[in-house]
């Protein structure tokens, strides 16, 4: 039966007005919601900031423990990719200190074991190697005395089947590393990790942006094989990253500036849930109490045993759990994923990234099974939570296509073709009536190309403003000139910010002669 409450009894419900642009919530008694509220309050940061990294810290706590199989039969693990755009000041450090206070707590516990289990191994890899060397002597003398060795050599055997086993560091954290290095550690030690930066100017600027293809395959979960020059090839079996990112807006710029094309392109930066969350700085008045400490210890305790839940399975080799979706929650997930294809169509919202598009509903399944996982759910996962996941989802899409994907070219391209048509013509009674070799000979150089200009001059005729007279002769207009809806809407389908939004603009019964105009002029 389809589990839709928390533990807590959530439900999923909407913020009435006390969190700017809607952000989604659960019930204020989940423990997740709670601890997020209460950092968010304390640390006096935006709520949103509180939320992706509260995230970060549940996926790498649950990314061990289960698997989500969406309708389509396929797998992908509980594993978050996030980065948050954020400047100076805005308390990056503290915020992350506060959710991965346990997780850094529970590595420093069990490195401490480890020195006693590795000063364990040494003690017995000593004594292994001294029985080797004794093995060997002994071999050597019956050789070369010409006496039976079998009995030695079945000795040698047995004792290389009990050759100490050095144990695994237990390394959870990372800061500063190499996408090589970090997949080797996966290797070498235990293959559940978080790659987590408070300020990531190193990392996007560093060794660590030189194989961003590695990220992409351990994001799936699947098994990565990795090619080296100067070493042995190595394979991870079924590793668990999460990334946990923030950065000041000028370094990503930098960055989008230099490798963004690589990155974006390459699916690297696609599989993040990405904000740029409002900035407190100059807001703060200093006077808030101290989080609630039954609260935070609820939410650290949850970590904790979410964290030793994947351990067991990693030190076990035992297979994640598989969390499946309820049958109402199957018929949702369909719908969302139709609609967000369809949005991949040429004109639709991720016509432009649909790379980023094409990992939605991924990000969005992984974010509903942690909180499933997290909240301590029982049963398959609910449309309650497949809802609060998809919501927010979405809203870090926006932040993604805003911050990240930016601006399509062809839309760059229409508004500085308005620019220069107004620049350029003298329009006649709002209209603006000219040839293309006008446009061409003082137009901007990005103008010059004829496939870019003609490319510009679609969109603006499929928006309304443009109407082609004849092959190189043309009428524009600040708004639709037509009487019927245009084939393209502005502000839904692009945004062309030279332009008035369709929503802007309505036709006018009074003027016949002419298309929309902007609501402000038409009579009443």
């Amino acid at each position: 039966m389809e589990n839709d409450k928390l533990s807590s009894g959530c439900s999923y419900t909407r913020d009435s007005g006390l969190r700017n642009h809607e952000w989604p919530i659960l019930d204020e008694n989940s423990v997740f919601e709670g601890a997020v509220v209460e950092i968010s309050r304390s640390l006096e940061i935006s709520y949103e900031m509180a939320l992706l990294t509260a995230l970060s810290s549940m996926s790498s706590a649950c990314q061990g423990i289960a698997d989500v199989e969406l309708p389509t039969g396929y797998r992908v693990p509980l594993s978050l990719y996030i980065l948050i755009i954020a400047l100076s000041g805005e308390r990056k450090t503290a915020v992350e200190n506060a959710f991965f206070h346990e997780i850094k707590k529970i590595e420093r516990e069990l490195l401490d074991k480890h020195q006693k289990d590795l000063e364990d191994y040494k003690r017995r890899n000593h004594n292994w190697t001294l029985l080797e060397r004794e093995l060997g002597k002994l071999l050597a003398r019956a050789a070369s005395k010409c006496e039976e060795t079998e009995s030695i050599e079945a000795r040698q055997i047995d004792l290389y089947d009990k050759k100490p086993i050095s144990p695994p560091t237990p390394r959870f954290i990372y800061k500063d590393i190499t996408p090589s290095a970090l997949a080797h550690s996966l290797y070498k030690n235990i293959s559940l990790a978080c790659l987590v930066s408070s300020e990531s100017g190193d990392i996007f600027n560093g060794k660590a942006m030189q194989e961003l293809g590695i990220y992409n395959e351990i994001w799936s979960g699947s098994s990565v094989t990795v090619d080296r020059k100067s070493s042995d090839d190595f394979s991870i079996t079924n590793p668990r990253l999460t990334l946990a990112l923030m950065i000041q807006p000028d370094i990503l710029n930098r960055f989008l500036k230099k490798r963004g094309s690589e990155a974006i392109e390459g699916g690297f930066l696609s599989r993040f849930l990405v904000i740029n969350p409002n900035s407190y700085i100059g807001l703060r008045i200093g006077k808030n109490s101290p989080p609630n400490k039954e609260i935070i210890n609820n939410f650290h305790g949850r970590i904790r045993q979410m964290m030793q839940q994947s351990i067991d399975v990693e030190i076990n080799n035992n297979n994640q759990k598989l969390l499946q979706f309820t049958p109402n929650a199957k018929e949702k997930w369909r719908n969302i994923a139709l609609s967000i294809e369809k949005n991949m169509e040429q004109h639709g919202f991720y016509h432009h990234a649909n790379g980023h598009g094409s990992k939605l509903m991924d990000n969005i399944s992984r974010l509903a099974g942690i909180i499933h996982t997290f909240e301590g759910l029982e049963g398959d996962i609910s449309s309650y939570t497949l809802d609060y996941a998809y919501s927010l989802c979405i809203r870090c899409s926006e932040h993604y296509m805003k911050f990240i994907a930016g601006t399509p070219e062809i839309v760059t391209l229409t508004n500085q073709l308005v620019i220069d048509i107004r620049k350029i013509v003298v329009p006649s009674a709002s209209t603006y009536r000219f040839c293309d070799s006008k446009i061409q000979q003082r137009c901007h150089n990005s103008l010059r190309e004829k496939q870019k200009r003609f490319s510009a001059y679609q969109l603006l005729e499929q928006l309304g403003h443009l109407k082609k007279i004849d092959a190189v002769n043309f009428e524009f207009k600040e708004t639709i000139l037509t009487r019927t809806d245009p084939q393209l809407k502005n502000g839904k389908h692009y945004n062309v910010s030279e332009l008035p939004l369709f929503s802007e603009q309505r036709i006018d019964p009074n003027y016949t002669a002419y298309g929309f105009q902007l609501i402000n002029n038409v009579h009443s």
